[in-house]
């Protein structure tokens, strides 16, 4: 990543709920870490183009919570199944998320 190389992953996820910047946006869709890339999908100034992309991320967490962003144009179905899973519709900052720790 040429912009978010020496980054935490805490930096990662401020920048992925504050950036504007599409390059900096397309940069932190490709990221290892699933929770700078749910933290992308709460980013208002989402392009429609990440927010698509993300709306078919192979992690449920990210593909829900993409799919119901306003700059999303593509509409995805999921499962009753799916969204009993409390991560699916987590909506805990990923700032301070804990997943190890969680019992929501």
């Amino acid at each position: 990543m040429v912009f978010l190389s020496g980054k935490s992953s805490l930096e990662k996820i401020k920048l992925a709920k504050e950036s504007e910047e599409k390059l900096v946006q397309i940069e932190l869709i490709n990221s290892c870490d699933v929770n700078v890339r749910k933290a992308l999908t709460k980013n208002p100034y989402l392009d429609t183009l990440a927010a698509n992309i993300l709306a078919f991320d192979p992690s449920l967490n990210v593909s829900y919570h993409a799919s119901k962003h306003r700059n999303c144009t593509y509409k995805r179905e999921f499962s009753l199944e799916n969204l009993e899973n409390k991560c699916v519709l987590c909506e805990k900052d990923e700032l301070t998320l804990n997943c190890d720790t969680c019992c929501s």
